[in-house]
């Protein structure tokens, strides 16, 4: 198990290439699923890169595809789960190489985002970027949702930090939290790398069709983190912002 740093510290940029494990999660996408394996295989990175699959048990042919497939880096599984974070739990067990990087079915990953490689010494995550509709995901504040989008995030492996399999929708949200604190990171000292290509995603699903639920988990999430104290004074300044910003304009269109 990787020990957590002492200190903070950024992935540095090295000339070779990086040894990831790329987990994706499906259930009854086959088509999806398809079409991002076919992305990832052609990846230019050989050996190093490991790709595993994570079937919840599909009805729709998905497990007689992963049969048919001659890849050899590629290790699955189609089996019955209890959701979404136990099938990422299931993908970081399984897991060998030194960074994880979770892309779901549908997303497609550009080769250009792996040429900066990710040194083994480090204790670190990066972030990749990530267009979503063609319009670049942004960092966001880490106080009321997930800091930066989960798909264009790379993590150093440890299997201390699992996903809360309670969570339906804000696992995700309540992983990268964890990782943070584990490593002493701050989402500011973690930049996203300045190259060219970009993890394009699929962010329809669960939690933009179930937003309330998604604020509700998001919530709980954040007082359990930074406590009810700092949510308040968060959340007041906040407001504050907001309402100056309000006042500003229309002041300006007065």
């Amino acid at each position: 198990m990787i020990q957590p740093a002492p200190s903070l510290s950024v992935a540095s940029v090295e000339h070779h290439d990086p040894a990831i494990s790329i987990i994706t999660v499906a259930y009854n996408d086959l088509e999806n699923l398809r079409g991002t394996l076919a992305n990832l295989f052609a990846l230019p990175h050989g050996s190093n890169l490991e790709f595993i699959v994570i079937d919840g048990g599909s009805k729709d042919g998905t497990r007689e595809y992963l049969q048919g497939l001659s890849e050899p880096r590629l290790r699955w599984i189609s089996e019955p789960d209890k959701g979404l974070y136990d099938a990422m739990n299931k993908g970081i067990e399984r897991a060998e190489k030194p960074w994880l990087w979770f892309i779901n079915a549908g997303d497609t990953v550009d080769a250009a985002l792996l040429r900066p490689a990710l040194t083994d010494g480090e204790q670190a995550m990066i972030f990749v970027p990530v267009l979503d509709n063609g319009k670049p995901v942004r960092k966001r504040v880490p106080q009321w949702q997930i800091p930066y989008c989960h798909q264009g995030t790379l993590f150093r492996r440890d299997a201390s930090i699992r996903y809360d399999t309670r969570l339906k929708i804000g696992g995700d949200y309540k992983y990268m939290l964890q990782y943070l604190r584990t490593y002493k990171l701050h989402p500011r000292n973690v930049p996203i790398q300045r190259i060219n290509g970009a993890v394009v995603a699929e962010l329809n699903g669960i939690s933009r069709q179930n937003r309330v639920a998604r604020d509700i988990e998001a919530c709980r999430i954040s007082l359990e983190h930074f406590g009810v104290c700092s949510n308040v004074l968060f959340f007041a300044a906040l407001m504050i912002y907001q309402y100056s910003r309000r006042w500003l304009n229309r002041k300006r269109t007065a």
